[in-house]
């Protein structure tokens, strides 16, 4: 048998390719179905062409990610009540122009925390600045991200 993504020689019962660690389990390798003749015509000659062999290619078995999450943390819960409370607060003071960077950075730490991503400390410092004293104190202690 071959492997599936390098195609070294490796046994029917290895799990992993040695070559380059690709898991086997599974692969079904291509193999003749049958032998069917096929011919087609010459367009000058009223002769035929040889038989050719027809393969058919099995499906290898379908990957599925799954993304795993953890519960929040009572710290980013905390520090996303104290942003969204921020963002209002920043909203009525400053006559709703606080709006154009309070909803964007509000928006982009819940879709960090959301897809597991990793907050930088210079987002986290200009939400402490900018929007929330207690969210970015909050942020900055938060361990998680």
């Amino acid at each position: 048998m071959r492997c599936s993504c390098c195609g070294n020689e490796i046994r029917e019962d290895e799990k992993y390719c040695d070559k380059c660690g690709q898991n086997n389990e599974g692969y079904v390798e291509r193999k003749p179905i049958e032998k069917v003749e096929i011919y087609h015509q010459q367009p000058n000659n009223s002769s035929y062409s040889q038989p050719q062999t027809t393969y058919q290619q099995t499906n290898i078995y379908q990957q599925t990610t799954y993304q795993v999450t953890k519960p929040e943390s009572g710290v980013t819960t905390a520090a996303k009540v104290f942003l969204v409370i921020g963002t209002i607060i920043m909203a009525l003071s400053t006559y709703l122009i606080g709006l154009a960077w309070c909803i964007p950075m509000t928006i982009h730490y819940f879709n960090k925390i959301k897809n597991g991503q990793a907050i930088g400390t210079g987002f986290k410092v200009c939400t402490l600045l900018f929007v929330s004293l207690l969210s970015g104190i909050l942020m900055l202690c938060d361990k998680d991200h």
